[in-house]
């Protein structure tokens, strides 16, 4: 799971979570454990930033500006100086306020691969029981039994390289396969994709004959390959984890200030 073991012991621990369920389970929850863990722990500030901050309603101009010369007004003065610390520290809580770094490691799914599965194959024969399923969806694998309105889940597998769990949906006559691969998806992945929403998720979006749709969001990522219209795949989408929005302005500014917050009080 850290990339530890020499190759011979990772294609034996491989073979081993093959027909192991318990052990699979085991790692996941390490893994998410881990992807959590990193999270318990605030950043911390940039050097000098306490000292700053702490000076900034303090420091007046070193000599009086033009206009308070020009218009002799120390009452405007002071108000100036007080509007240019306020905005200093909104824009220091806009910057520190956007969203950390993934913790979790980041994936590129085999897209290409995936296609061809779908293409090739059609409907593969799952080596994973509707118990195991069932038990993979209880410890955070969404493996539901069905998607939107009509799409049954009618196989799945485990593919011990990459830690993804592969799982196929149909209904007349439609098809859906779905990939949950352990991580948070890799910008480098989505040349050739654009952004779209479907049921309020921000999802990827490679269209062609099967369409691609992929995204992360609690430390997985979820890539669908199908050839569902607009209305059966939102129905399905809708039934996966979202992920997170983009924060807007006033977000950003609010999550700063929160955390500047914290760290004054920590100092």
């Amino acid at each position: 799971m850290d990339g530890q073991l020499s190759p011979e012991a990772m294609d034996a621990a491989a073979s081993h979570l093959e027909g192991c369920v318990d052990c699979r389970l085991a790692v996941h929850q390490q893994q998410q454990l881990k992807a959590r863990m990193r999270e318990v722990f605030a950043p911390e500030p940039p050097p000098g930033l306490l000292e700053s901050l702490s000076t900034l309603p303090q420091a007046p101009p070193s000599s009086p500006s033009w206009l308070n010369r020009l218009l002799s007004s120390s009452f405007l003065g002071a108000s100036l100086v007080v509007l240019g610390a306020s905005m200093a520290v909104v824009a220091v809580a806009y910057i520190i306020g956007a969203p950390e770094d993934a913790v979790a490691d980041e994936v590129t799914p085999p897209f290409d691969r995936y296609t061809a599965e779908y293409v090739e194959v059609g409907r593969p024969t799952g080596s994973l029981t509707t118990d195991a399923l069932d038990e993979l969806d209880e410890y955070g694998w969404p493996c539901h039994a069905q998607l939107g309105a009509g799409l049954e889940r009618v196989a799945g597998r485990w593919q011990s390289r990459g830690s993804t769990v592969a799982l196929v949906y149909a209904g007349d006559g439609q098809l859906l396969n779905l990939f949950e691969q352990t991580g948070v998806l890799s910008k480098d992945a989505l040349r050739g994709f654009e952004q779209r929403r479907y049921a309020d998720h921000r999802v990827w979006v490679r269209d062609g004959h099967p369409r691609v749709v992929t995204w992360d969001a609690d430390g997985i990522t979820y890539t669908i390959v199908t050839d569902l219209d607009d209305s059966a795949l939102t129905g399905a989408i809708a039934d996966l984890p979202r992920p997170e929005d983009e924060p807007d302005l006033v977000q950003k500014v609010g999550n700063g200030l929160n955390r500047m917050t914290t760290w004054m009080s920590a100092a």
